[in-house]
């Protein structure tokens, strides 16, 4: 097991990570953080002391190559762990990294050559939500008629944030999380119909897309929403007559038949509640459960470097690059 622990990055995904990690038994050694003044940066909390940036040198290369580390965390923020990645990939400790590892039409290698690939997670940790589990276990049985797979976000929270460039980027900080899981439930994808979309202007943007699995056929209904209040979420329809929703992502909804009600001279039709599940909420969803795997020595549990360079291919074409 993984104790002795180096972060990168002290910002609100460290914390998380690192109330997890501490829970499970893992120490904390060192920090590389922007400003070792940071309130962020004290919460971490490291045993032995920090290591920081400043104007003459990274704090995180001298972090990664640190003996006394058996794994580093990777939480720097989103535009920089690109930057980061090839020096990352080069190391040879277990990382857990944080995502987007690369961004949309980037060359993933570049000029160099990446040894330690295996032993590196990407930080999808919806992929470790227990409603997640149930909803793959039950698509693995087989018997999958169609899915509608809904992303809706909105500009104006990003704009304030991190300013209006931030839009051309919002798939890789934002829709990301979605289409990773939308890979991860239902495998290898094949665009079949695609209508994309402009996304450098604020205000209502959608794009959508029809994709089949590559060998089964099944049809997936994808929108993309930007500034729209439709649910986010999965919507999966069985042979069998149930339909398994995941809105939002942290209740698993599976509905059985269908009620009619009368209101006054309009008759409705509701769909009608066989079972509710719910993510625990003890950690932040997915963290504690995908931390633990880490930990262990088995980041092949979680998204490998090559799914993610193959999800950063799909969503580029899901936006016509």
């Amino acid at each position: 097991m993984l104790k002795r622990l180096g972060f990168i990055g002290a910002g609100r995904m460290a914390q998380h990570h690192a109330r997890a990690a501490l829970a499970l038994g893992a120490e904390i050694v060192l920090a590389a953080v922007e400003r070792r003044s940071s309130p962020n940066a004290k919460n971490l909390d490291p045993t032995d002391g920090y290591l920081y940036n400043n104007e003459t040198v990274d704090g995180w290369r001298l972090l990664i190559k640190e003996t006394d580390i058996d794994g580093v965390i990777v939480a720097a923020p989103w535009n920089v762990i690109p930057e980061m990645r090839l020096d990352l990939l080069k190391c040879d400790k277990p990382m857990l990294i944080e995502k987007p590892i690369v961004l949309i039409g980037e060359d993933f290698y570049g000029h160099s050559d990446v040894s330690f690939e295996l032993n590196k997670m990407v930080g999808f940790n919806r992929r470790f939500y227990s409603v997640v589990q149930q909803l793959r276990e039950r698509i693995n049985q087989g018997g999958v008629i169609s899915a509608d797979v809904t992303i809706s976000e909105i500009s104006q929270a990003a704009i304030e944030k991190d300013g209006p460039d931030i839009l051309k980027h919002l798939w890789e900080l934002k829709c990301i999380h979605i289409i990773d899981l939308m890979s991860y439930l239902f495998g290898k994808l094949e665009i079949r119909f695609l209508c994309a979309n402009d996304y450098s202007r604020s205000g209502f943007i959608q794009t959508e897309a029809v994709l089949v699995h590559y060998l089964h056929g099944l049809p997936i209904h994808l929108h993309v929403n930007i500034d729209d209040p439709s649910p986010v979420g999965f919507r999966v329809r069985f042979d069998d007559g149930d339909t398994w929703v995941l809105s939002p992502l942290e209740r698993l909804t599976i509905y059985r038949g269908v009620k009619v009600e009368m209101q006054g001279t309009i008759r409705s039709y509701e769909p009608d509640v066989f079972n509710v599940f719910e993510e625990d909420r003890t950690f932040y969803p997915g963290v504690y459960k995908q931390m633990q795997a880490f930990l262990a020595g088995n980041p092949m549990a979680g998204a490998t470097i090559e799914q993610s360079i193959q999800l950063n291919k799909l969503m580029g074409k899901l936006q016509g690059k």
